[in-house]
């Protein structure tokens, strides 16, 4: 939600592709009628009931069983939509990132999230997450494969409307 594009032709090709996705901050927002004032900002209004019940309806997280273990899809870290974890925070940042320090204490092997909009792999303890980084056209659009046989993540970026590869990391 909240970019200048038709949001409810995105949640309808969403649910007829089937993609397994979570509710988001702007989700969130756009539903409860808050931070409306930002720039690009959707009305409620603007939502066609379908979407709206699509919004209501999204999970804040969702679980996978997965060959490298068990996986959370979340949207910030964990139930949390704004938590976050970016490729430089360190030390006391991580120490005190509650959200972080419950995903490090659990089963999980893989996180997949988003929120910072800054794509990422990073393993902490036994935990990797990764963020693909976003879509949005005015801010280096990219999105990322998993492979996790082989534990390898492949970012492609968006150039001149054309898909080209250009990070791999193992994870």
């Amino acid at each position: 939600m909240d970019e200048p594009d038709d949001a409810n032709k995105c949640c309808e090709l969403l649910q007829q592709f089937d993609v397994r996705v979570v509710r988001g901050n702007h989700d969130r927002w756009i539903l409860a009628k808050e931070m409306r004032q930002l720039a690009d900002a959707d009305a409620l209004s603007s939502l066609s009931e379908s979407t709206r019940n699509y919004l209501e309806n999204l999970p804040l997280t969702l679980t996978f069983r997965i060959v490298a273990g068990e996986l959370l899809l979340c949207h910030g870290l964990g139930n949390n939509d704004m938590a976050r974890l970016t490729p430089d925070d360190y030390g006391y940042s991580l120490d005190m990132n509650k959200e972080l320090q419950q995903l490090l204490r659990s089963d999980f092997r893989f996180v997949i999230g988003g929120h910072t909009h800054r794509s990422m792999v990073r393993t902490i303890k036994n935990v990797t997450f990764v963020n693909a980084g976003t879509l949005f056209h005015k801010h280096s659009p990219r999105f990322a494969l998993v492979n996790f046989d082989t534990r390898e993540v492949q970012f492609f970026d968006f150039v001149n409307g054309e898909i080209v590869a250009s990070q791999k990391f193992d994870a």
